[in-house]
């Protein structure tokens, strides 16, 4: 038999300090923080009035887990949000904002599910609907710390392809440019 020169009672803090520094790796943090989330477009052609995007639903991953799983899903406090991403006579986009309550931690990625998106333009009396259920998604790879109490902010720029989007059959199509956390 082994002899240990420790007694008894320090193997059971030593076991204690263990389990608590274990569910504290593991459980899900307690403590939300505030996702901001700013959305520009470079320059907007100028017969485009407005170009409206609804988006069903943004995740973000969790960092240090597989794409797989870890993804944390925001949720809307009203209606899931409508963005205008045209700007005014040719300028880039006065941007559109998102802000939600979210888990505190590091996120390493982004994923924005669009749901509809539509057009209003100079020479049409109607809006022009790109794709009514379209399910578009961006994907954007950025660090984004959210502090427990605190805000998290992204700023993501997108570019349209105005072209697939006034074509007669329209399609959306949405370039990542830049994203960056300011």
């Amino acid at each position: 038999m082994t002899d240990y020169h420790y007694p008894f009672w320090r193997r059971g803090v030593f076991a204690g300090l263990l389990i608590i520094v274990l569910a504290l790796a593991l459980i899900p943090p307690l403590t939300k923080g505030t996702m901001n989330l700013r959305v520009f477009t470079i320059s907007t052609p100028a017969p485009i009035l407005h170009f409206y995007i609804t988006i069903n639903q943004m995740e973000l991953h969790t960092a240090g887990l597989p794409s797989s799983i870890g993804w944390v899903t925001v949720s809307w406090t009203d209606n899931p949000p409508k963005l205008d991403l045209a700007g005014q006579n040719g300028q880039s986009s006065p941007g559109a904002s998102i802000i939600s309550p979210i888990q505190s931690g590091r996120y390493d990625q982004i994923r924005i599910s669009i749901q509809q998106s539509s057009l209003i333009y100079n020479s049409a009396a109607a809006p022009k609907v790109v794709c009514s259920s379209c399910l578009y998604q961006i994907l954007a790879n950025a660090t984004v710390p959210i502090p427990p109490n605190g805000y998290g902010n992204l700023l993501l720029v997108l570019s349209p392809d105005y072209e697939s989007l006034l074509d007669t059959q329209p399609s959306l199509a949405l370039n990542v440019v830049q994203v960056s956390t300011p």
